[in-house]
């Protein structure tokens, strides 16, 4: 699936592909902001939530874990949380918190 992103202040947009492997069980995302700096993810589906774990990233001598869980709240609406930690996945930080809703 691609999606195309863009906020609703029309300052932040990006692309995403997205799928499903079925050789190795996972589904993968691979994403390119306007900034041009991609992120990549990988992860299952369970408990109702898909679960992606990010690529490290290192900036300044700092390694950032990331983390993109998608929970489905009914059948026209979803949740997206995003989280980082610089501490080896010890403490977490929100670093959004949306929720989608199909439009009619």
């Amino acid at each position: 699936m691609l999606e195309n992103w863009s906020n609703a202040f029309g300052s932040g947009n990006g692309k995403s592909i997205n799928y499903y492997d079925a050789a190795s069980g996972k589904w993968y995302q691979h994403w390119i902001g306007a900034n041009g700096a991609p992120a990549n993810y990988s992860g299952t589906f369970s408990n109702g939530a898909l679960r992606f774990i990010g690529e490290p990233s290192t900036s300044n001598g700092v390694t950032t874990l990331s983390r993109l869980t998608f929970f489905s709240i009914d059948k026209d609406t979803v949740r997206q949380l995003f989280e980082t930690s610089s501490d080896g996945g010890k403490s977490w930080t929100t670093g959004y918190d949306f929720k989608y809703i199909r439009r009619k």
